[in-house]
């Protein structure tokens, strides 16, 4: 969606389709690797 709206052609649409897939997934795999909590001290801390 964000290439069709960016650019005209369909190699630069292409080109933006691919790098914000890129970006969002590095983002995503980061973010859940390093703000996981601990199974077990997660919940519990919470509740109290």
């Amino acid at each position: 969606m964000s290439g069709i709206t960016l650019a005209g052609t369909l190699t630069k649409r292409l080109l933006i389709g691919w790098i914000v897939a890129l970006i969002s997934s590095v983002a995503g795999l980061y973010f859940s690797f390093y703000g996981d909590e601990s199974h077990g001290r997660g919940s519990e801390a919470r509740a109290r």
